[in-house]
């Protein structure tokens, strides 16, 4: 698990206070597209 999928959990939108502290890390380590995509798997349903 990367720190990204991390971020993408504990920070899920821009609404969360955490959000403003955190996306400016994420940018500056070129992630903002991969926290996004992250968030997106992560929410997927599961197929069994």
């Amino acid at each position: 698990m990367g720190w990204f999928a991390v971020a993408a959990e504990w920070t899920p939108d821009n609404t969360a206070p955490e959000y403003l502290s955190m996306y400016p890390i994420t940018l500056a380590h070129g992630g903002g597209v991969g926290w996004a995509v992250e968030y997106i798997l992560a929410n997927l349903p599961k197929s069994e």
